[in-house]
């Protein structure tokens, strides 16, 4: 057995060693070295399944095991890997209550819930069943997007958007330009695509335009010296594998940095 499709929208190793493959039309796929195949998960009408066969994100939830997974148009999925079942928040835009958007871009689990970002929908929280939306100040319809998100490990959580890299103050709810991105005009009405945080507590930040990295209150741009590409057009994922070596997957391949 193979893929359910080729073409492979996000990726996720979980804590039991297994494979987590989001694919584009191909539903969710998943593999463990100890089973012969893989094993896909598609939508269906007839039964509870995952709600579409394009999968944007997934994140696994430290604090219950479960999956968060976001699709392209079927809003967020909850999968209970124990039970095997699928509980899904889609949209609806007369209740502002509930999700505004159901292109899922990325999710970030707390301990008393998930943040959701989506494309149209700015930024959620779903917690005890109850959803709350933060919209980005003075964004219109579509590029009230949030793309990624990263845990600030200071009561607030780094939001990447369409417009600019943003912050959210989790105990007073107020969603603002970053300080970066008012100290760094490049940070600022771009869409920052990826945020992730190193085993270095360094924080890399890619846009659609080149890959940053930010140290000791420092922000550079990462370039690869060791390509004849001088920089990044478009960096869209950043993982760090075993042997703490961070890989950079762009718009124009796959890099592996130096340090």
């Amino acid at each position: 057995n193979s893929l359910g499709h080729n073409s492979v929208r996000s990726i996720l190793k979980d804590n039991q060693g297994g494979m987590w493959v989001g694919t584009f039309y191909g539903g969710l796929n998943y593999y463990h070295p100890m089973a012969p195949a893989f094993d896909t998960m598609t939508y269906s009408a007839y039964k509870n399944s995952i709600s579409d066969n394009t999968v944007s994100c997934i994140v696994e939830d430290p604090h219950t095991g479960h999956l968060w997974i976001g699709t392209n148009d079927g809003g967020l999925n909850e999968y209970d890997r124990k039970n095997n079942h699928f509980t899904v928040y889609r949209a609806n835009r007369n209740n502002p209550n509930a999700l505004q958007s159901n292109n899922i871009k990325c999710a970030l689990p707390d301990r008393n819930g998930v943040y959701i970002g989506s494309h149209g929908g700015g930024l959620s929280y779903l917690s005890g069943g109850r959803i709350e939306n933060f919209a980005f100040p003075n964004a219109v319809s579509f590029n009230n997007s949030c793309y990624s998100l990263l845990d600030g490990k200071d009561g607030t959580i780094w939001v990447g958007s369409l417009i600019g890299l943003h912050r959210f103050d989790k105990k007073n709810k107020q969603l603002s330009l970053h300080p970066l991105a008012q100290k760094y005009p490049r940070l600022n009405s771009v869409l920052i695509s990826v945020l992730y945080r190193d085993s270095k507590d360094r924080i890399w930040i890619g846009t659609e335009e080149s890959l940053f990295v930010y140290a000791n209150d420092q922000l550079e741009e990462w370039k690869d010296y060791t390509s004849k590409i001088p920089s990044l057009v478009q960096a869209f994922c950043v993982e760090q594998d075993s042997n703490h070596q961070n890989w950079i997957g762009s718009s124009v391949g796959l890099y592996k940095s130096p340090d």
